[in-house]
């Protein structure tokens, strides 16, 4: 047995972003009290960490594991190994490296202020936006970033950091809760001596400038025209060879569609002089056509005429022309005009269109509050339909109508059920309605 403690030999055995496990061998018979392995990071700071084995023995040739958790990805540490027996034998240094993992999440002062939209731009338009990157809105400490992927969200209501329902841009232009994959930007490397990428030049993007014709493929960048008068956000995703990590940048908006140019005061007098004419001759034509007009039904009547004397008589209309009353009035009414609007209800019931079950497709009737009153069959026409791409069917029992002067448009549809709510949002967020009235009790016949 020996007197003095050999020298021990260490090993790496695993490495991971946040660990490290390593194995000391003593290679001799001898006597130890006790182990002290020290661990400190080399260039970044000099913490040392000890961590200390007691094993009072007498041994042959043995390993030992010991793992060291805690450590920070893509850094370099270094170890040895102290064994306290009769006398303090010490190890070489063994050099370790961890492995890289996802950039660390920038603060969110910094996503706030190093994502810029430029709004006042030359090239901020309609249908694309300029928007600045800081390159030092990642830290290389955790790896190096090799490239950011740039999302569109549409959905600015959706704050999730991570890209959601992701989908190709075509797939976005129908359905606005789709992120799409804009651009795939490569990042040069840092110098080797430095663990930040410390530049003072931004990173330039213009979103919607380009056209492609990815028609299936998430993973293909399709950087396609933007809507206009739009809100939209982006997520920036910072990518090492471990992994990406996603911040989401403010709200930033698209400018209205350009107005064609207004024309000059000289172009306008040309056009409006010979309108003016036109016009003239135009009502002058007609208050002669209707002085002859005139004249001949005077003579007309001068002339005796067997039907002359008879009474005429006047014929009642078939439709009635109503105006809508003004909704305060519906809030407080009497019993007579209660009544008033159910035999109303029941007359438009007997002129509408006849439905017949065997026209209306079955698997549709879960959908439905009351079995006879669908939105489809006879009223097709102006039936809603549901074009979400995420979607299973399109049926919502909802109609479209339009106003009686034609200058508003609205949906009527039934109280959603259980198994329609979903259904009821979709239609909301598809036609983009600003306002929901609800009209029905909060119960009927015993169901909500």
């Amino acid at each position: 047995m020996a007197i003095n403690p050999p020298v021990p030999i260490l090993r790496v055995s695993e490495i991971s972003s946040r660990s490290v496990i390593i194995n000391i061998t003593i290679n001799q018979r001898t006597y130890i009290e006790y182990f002290e392995i020290i661990r400190n990071i080399s260039h970044i700071d000099t913490l040392n960490t000890t961590a200390t084995l007691n094993t009072t023995a007498t041994l042959n040739t043995t390993t030992f594991s010991h793992k060291s958790e805690g450590l920070l990805p893509n850094r370099r540490y270094k170890f040895r190994v102290l064994i306290y027996s009769n006398y303090i034998r010490s190890s070489d240094l063994l050099y370790v490296n961890t492995s890289e993992d996802a950039p660390e999440m920038p603060h969110e002062n910094d996503i706030m202020n190093k994502i810029i939209p430029i709004e006042n731009d030359t090239q901020s338009q309609s249908e694309q936006y300029v928007i600045e990157i800081d390159p030092s809105l990642f830290s290389h400490d955790n790896g190096i970033i090799h490239y950011y992927l740039i999302y569109v969200r549409q959905n600015v209501n959706k704050n999730t950091f991570e890209p959601t329902l992701i989908g190709t841009y075509y797939a976005a232009l129908k359905n606005d809760s789709i992120d799409y994959l804009a651009l795939n930007i490569p990042i040069p490397s840092p110098p080797p001596q430095d663990s930040f990428l410390k530049s003072d030049d931004k990173i330039p993007l213009i979103l919607g400038n380009d056209t492609c014709e990815n028609y299936s493929n998430v993973t293909i960048p399709c950087n396609g025209k933007l809507k206009a008068d739009t809100n939209y956000k982006i997520i920036v995703s910072a990518c090492t060879k471990a992994g990406c990590s996603s911040v989401l940048s403010k709200t930033f908006r698209t400018k209205i569609q350009n107005q064609p140019q207004k024309p000059s005061k000289t172009i306008i007098w040309y056009i409006i002089i010979p309108i003016l004419i036109v016009l003239i001759v135009a009502i002058f034509i007609t208050w002669k056509r209707n002085d002859i007009k005139n004249t001949f039904t005077k003579k007309a009547t001068r002339s005796p005429s067997i039907d002359s004397e008879k009474p005429s008589i006047e014929l009642d209309r078939v439709i009635k022309q109503m105006r809508p009353k003004p909704l305060i009035e519906y809030i407080k009414i009497n019993s007579q005009v209660k009544k008033e609007i159910y035999e109303e209800f029941e007359e438009l019931e007997k002129i509408s269109p006849c439905y017949h079950q065997s026209n209306y497709n079955p698997d549709l009737v879960v959908y439905d509050r009351y079995k006879n009153i669908p939105a489809r069959g006879p009223w097709e026409q102006t039936a809603v339909y549901l074009t979400g791409v995420h979607r299973f069917h399109d049926y919502i029992n909802a109609n479209e109508i339009i106003s009686y002067d034609k200058t508003r448009k609205y949906i009527a549809c039934q109280g959603p059920l259980e198994n329609t709510c979903e259904d009821f949002w979709d239609m909301i967020i598809q036609y983009k309605a600003p306002k929901i009235v609800m009209l029905t009790r909060m119960e009927e016949q015993d169901r909500a």
